[in-house]
């Protein structure tokens, strides 16, 4: 007789740390395998263990619904671990991209080189999707935080911000890689 197939899913982490761990404490197809942390040769800041993935038996599938980044302070390391866990059991995890995955596209074509002219960064339009009444145009965003000249750096901060929906997301990542 077949075994019985058993899925977990699990979606909208967005950086989450804390969310993602309490769903692998209650999880029935994944499990933790205690590892040392590291990172490029540096350990994640405040741990001593990072655990890698690992599916609990050989009747599990595992789906990522999307949405792994943007508003915690753990979108890198949940993302390592689920790309880890997908190339160590690639017919049995299915990851998913949300709507917070799939619009980091724009950062290719709206950071590249031809793009940062003075001429595109002064003319700006503003992004049909932004309703907020408190959104800054991209040089008032720079004049406000006293940044220099326009570049790909503050372009990012001000597409995090202004147009992403996550504010903190630049500064998260930026004390996640240090």
């Amino acid at each position: 007789m077949a075994k019985k197939l058993l899925v977990g899913f699990f979606t909208d982490v967005e950086g989450n740390l804390r969310h993602f761990e309490r769903y692998l404490d209650i999880s029935k197809v994944l499990r933790r395998r205690p590892g040392p942390v590291v990172a490029e040769g540096r350990k994640w800041q405040g741990a001593e263990w990072e655990d890698e993935l690992e599916m609990q038996g050989d009747n599990t599938v595992f789906v990522f619904g999307g949405d792994v980044c943007d508003r915690g302070e753990g979108d890198i390391r949940i993302a390592k671990r689920l790309t880890s866990l997908k190339r160590r059991f690639p017919h049995r995890v299915f990851l998913l991209l949300g709507n917070r995955d799939l619009n980091k596209l724009r950062f290719a074509a709206e950071l590249a080189a031809t793009e940062m002219e003075s001429v595109h960064l002064t003319n700006l339009p503003h992004p049909f999707w932004v309703t907020d009444p408190s959104f800054i145009p991209y040089p008032s965003f720079l004049s406000s935080r006293n940044l220099p000249a326009p570049s790909a750096l503050s372009r990012l901060q001000w597409m995090l911000t202004q147009t992403m929906g996550c504010p903190d997301t630049f500064e998260m990542r930026r004390r996640e890689l240090h």
